[in-house]
């Protein structure tokens, strides 16, 4: 499986799973007073997302999933 982070702009994350080369997932991590996933992804792609989120919250937690 293939994962990406890229910070599109000053603590905006995009986090990307492919779980297969020509498909790919995309969700979006705001890091500001209180944190926000956008779109949690499939459930079977939950525990990379998962280390994903929690490497970029650095121990904090995450307020709202949208």
């Amino acid at each position: 499986m293939y994962s990406n982070e890229k910070e599109i702009v000053n603590d905006i994350f995009r986090l990307t799973l492919a779980p297969s080369p020509h498909f790919e997932f995309s969700q979006f991590l705001i890091v500001d007073q209180k944190t926000c996933l956008i779109h949690a992804g499939k459930a079977v792609l939950f525990e990379n997302l998962k280390k994903m989120v929690q490497n970029k919250l650095n121990g904090r937690k995450l307020d709202y999933i949208v």
